[in-house]
């Protein structure tokens, strides 16, 4: 058991390095490169991560082996993509959603940029960390609960959102992407998954997240009809995107993916988002033509949450 705290306690180093190193260069991106700065801002993340885990946590992290990234960032983007536009064709197929024509273009590489750098900050904070380290304690399962629960109660203070929308928001995002860092092991496929969603949510379809209406997208269209549906004014789908959600989670448990053995330097159990309410600290990339699309918390412009804990 002692041991077992100890490694909390220095990933817990580790969190902090990385939160820190942030925070402390995010200013200087966002006044000399601006969005572009996004970018860097991932690499020094990805950076920092694995320089702790190494020389602090004294392991190798094989939730980041390379040889794995092509084809599982691939899979949880393309899986992003799908779940997300399965859910727009039921709502069109519901009546709740109107397509109006094609949109710009413009903006898609821009909203790429935002949404890589939304997707491996956060997951490695959410799952390569707390979820990781949770994992310890607690074991896969109550890591998956927490972390999902840590993870929708962090989108209360959103602009329009409920008790509804926080508990969807834990079921769709937090369940779904824990449920992949869980059965991989890795956190390939549910930085692609993130990614993917948000790519697809914010920029193709210039849906509103969040709480806050995007610009155009790819594909210009509106929602019309119940709240159950269409999420009202924080997110897109809100039945549907929890039905995809738990539809995942179970094909990523079931039995043939599962792993009978410790995950050893993963860190895996054999068995946040920043809000205004805590004041926690965020990043911001001021993006007047596009605020960027980003599954956790986003407000008219550019914001990834640095202060999980908060």
């Amino acid at each position: 058991m002692i041991k077992t705290w100890k490694e909390v306690g220095l990933g817990l180093l580790n969190l902090l390095l990385v939160v820190g190193a942030v925070v402390a260069v995010q200013p200087v991106l966002q006044k000399y490169l601006g969005s572009a700065g996004a970018a860097v801002l991932a690499a020094l993340c990805l950076g920092v991560y694995i320089a702790a885990s190494k020389w602090i946590e004294r392991r190798s992290p094989t939730e980041l082996a390379v040889h794995r990234a092509p084809l599982e960032l691939a899979a949880g983007t393309l899986l992003g993509l799908a779940l997300f536009s399965s859910v727009m064709a039921i709502l069109w197929l519901a009546g709740a959603y109107h397509p109006a024509g094609w949109g710009s273009y413009r903006q898609l590489p821009r909203g790429l940029l935002l949404a890589v750098l939304a997707g491996i900050l956060e997951e490695i904070l959410f799952r390569g960390l707390l979820f990781r380290l949770c994992s310890k304690l607690l074991g896969t399962w109550g890591a998956l609960l927490f972390t999902a629960a840590l993870f929708g109660a962090a989108h209360a203070a959103n602009h329009g959102a409920t008790l509804s929308s926080s508990l969807a928001i834990a079921l769709e995002a937090g369940i779904l992407l824990g449920a992949a860092y869980a059965a991989t092991g890795r956190l390939w496929v549910p930085i692609g998954l993130h990614v993917g969603w948000n790519f697809t949510e914010g920029s193709l379809f210039g849906m509103t997240l969040s709480g806050n209406t995007m610009a155009a997208g790819l594909i210009r269209g509106s929602l019309n009809g119940p709240r159950i549906l269409t999420g009202g004014r924080v997110w897109t789908g809100s039945l549907h995107r929890c039905g995809h959600s738990v539809s995942g989670c179970r094909g990523l448990f079931h039995p043939s993916h599962r792993q009978t053995e410790p995950r050893g330097a993963s860190g895996m159990a054999p068995s946040t988002a920043g809000c205004r309410a805590c004041g926690s600290s965020r990043l911001n990339y001021e993006s007047p033509a596009f605020p960027a699309s980003s599954n956790d918390v986003v407000i008219p412009r550019f914001e990834v949450p640095v202060n999980v804990l908060g």
